[in-house]
Protein backbone atom coordinates (compact mmCIF):
# COMPACT_ATOMS: atom_id res chain seq x y z
CA UNK A 1 0.00 0.00 0.00
CA UNK A 2 2.80 2.43 0.84
CA UNK A 3 4.42 1.65 -2.50
CA UNK A 4 1.20 2.68 -4.26
CA UNK A 5 1.17 5.93 -2.31
CA UNK A 6 4.79 6.69 -3.22
CA UNK A 7 4.12 5.97 -6.90
CA UNK A 8 0.98 8.11 -6.92
CA UNK A 9 2.76 11.00 -5.19
CA UNK A 10 5.60 10.87 -7.69
CA UNK A 11 3.05 10.87 -10.53
CA UNK A 12 1.13 13.75 -8.93
CA UNK A 13 -2.05 11.73 -8.50
CA UNK A 14 -3.15 13.08 -5.14
CA UNK A 15 -6.74 11.79 -5.40
CA UNK A 16 -5.44 8.21 -5.51
CA UNK A 17 -3.22 8.95 -2.51
CA UNK A 18 -6.27 9.98 -0.48
CA UNK A 19 -8.05 6.77 -1.49
CA UNK A 20 -5.05 4.70 -0.43
CA UNK A 21 -4.80 6.58 2.88
CA UNK A 22 -8.50 5.93 3.56
CA UNK A 23 -7.94 2.24 2.86
CA UNK A 24 -4.94 2.18 5.20
CA UNK A 25 -6.90 3.93 7.96
CA UNK A 26 -9.66 1.35 7.70
CA UNK A 27 -7.17 -1.51 7.85
CA UNK A 28 -5.32 0.01 10.81
CA UNK A 29 -8.64 0.43 12.67
CA UNK A 30 -9.58 -3.21 11.98
CA UNK A 31 -6.15 -4.34 13.17
CA UNK A 32 -6.50 -2.25 16.33
CA UNK A 33 -9.92 -3.80 17.02
CA UNK A 34 -8.46 -7.27 16.47
CA UNK A 35 -5.60 -6.61 18.90
CA UNK A 36 -7.97 -5.21 21.53
CA UNK A 37 -10.25 -8.21 21.12
CA UNK A 38 -7.34 -10.61 21.58
CA UNK A 39 -6.23 -8.72 24.70
CA UNK A 40 -9.77 -8.86 26.16
CA UNK A 41 -9.98 -12.57 25.33
CA UNK A 42 -6.63 -13.24 27.00
CA UNK A 43 -7.94 -11.74 30.26
CA UNK A 44 -10.92 -14.09 30.48
CA UNK A 45 -10.55 -16.22 33.55
CA UNK A 46 -7.73 -14.09 34.96
CA UNK A 47 -9.90 -11.30 36.31
CA UNK A 48 -11.42 -12.41 39.56
CA UNK A 49 -14.90 -11.11 40.31
CA UNK A 50 -15.21 -9.34 43.61
CA UNK A 51 -18.07 -9.03 46.05
CA UNK A 52 -19.67 -5.62 46.21
CA UNK A 53 -21.71 -4.33 49.13
CA UNK A 54 -24.62 -2.85 47.23
CA UNK A 55 -26.21 -1.34 50.34
CA UNK A 56 -23.17 0.77 51.20
CA UNK A 57 -22.70 1.66 47.55
CA UNK A 58 -26.28 2.94 47.25
CA UNK A 59 -26.00 4.85 50.54
CA UNK A 60 -22.75 6.50 49.42
CA UNK A 61 -24.28 7.40 46.07
CA UNK A 62 -27.38 8.85 47.74
CA UNK A 63 -25.19 11.08 49.93
CA UNK A 64 -23.28 12.53 46.98
CA UNK A 65 -26.15 13.09 44.55
CA UNK A 66 -29.67 14.34 44.59
CA UNK A 67 -31.56 11.11 44.12
CA UNK A 68 -34.92 11.41 42.41
CA UNK A 69 -37.87 9.95 44.24
CA UNK A 70 -39.57 7.02 42.61
CA UNK A 71 -43.31 6.85 42.80
CA UNK A 72 -44.06 3.33 41.72
CA UNK A 73 -46.46 0.71 42.92
CA UNK A 74 -44.61 -1.75 45.18
CA UNK A 75 -44.73 -4.51 42.55
CA UNK A 76 -43.06 -2.32 39.89
CA UNK A 77 -40.47 -1.09 42.40
CA UNK A 78 -39.60 -4.71 43.21
CA UNK A 79 -39.31 -5.51 39.49
CA UNK A 80 -36.90 -2.59 38.95
CA UNK A 81 -34.72 -3.83 41.81
CA UNK A 82 -34.74 -7.33 40.32
CA UNK A 83 -33.63 -5.91 36.96
CA UNK A 84 -30.73 -4.12 38.63
CA UNK A 85 -29.83 -7.29 40.51
CA UNK A 86 -29.86 -9.37 37.30
CA UNK A 87 -27.75 -6.84 35.40
CA UNK A 88 -25.19 -6.75 38.20
CA UNK A 89 -24.62 -10.50 37.85
CA UNK A 90 -23.54 -10.23 34.20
Amino acid sequence: MTDFIKEDLEAGETEDVYDHLDTMQGRVKRLENLINGILRYSKIGKIMPETVDLNSMIKAYAKTTKTPQLFLPPKEYYQKLQEIKCKSRR
